[in-house]
């Protein structure tokens, strides 16, 4: 079974995708709910002040898409992996 940890894909052994895959995930639910406690904190405050850009703040917030927090993420689980410069330039043009 310790072999299995050792194996390497893609130049990467495979412990270090587990992490780059963890650190993926947790990044992903921390923004998701990140995005939420800040839209719901935002929005309490447009609605007890007469100041109109907490409330743009609250839309903007809310209006992230799931998508972008999935990019972001993905970009910091591979952050964690030796890719090869053709990858690397790739995805670094994807963002």
């Amino acid at each position: 079974m310790l072999d299995f940890w050792n194996y390497s894909i893609y130049g990467n052994l495979v412990s270090r995708w587990a992490l780059a895959a963890g650190v993926f995930a947790a990044a992903y639910l921390a923004l998701i709910v990140l995005r939420r406690l800040l839209s719901r904190r935002l929005e309490r405050l447009a609605e007890r002040t007469a100041w109109q850009f907490n409330a743009v703040l609250a839309g903007m917030v809310q209006s992230t898409h799931p998508l972008f927090i999935l990019v972001a993420s993905l970009e910091l689980g591979g952050g964690m992996l030796s890719l090869p410069p053709e990858t690397k330039e790739f995805l670094r043009r994807m963002w």
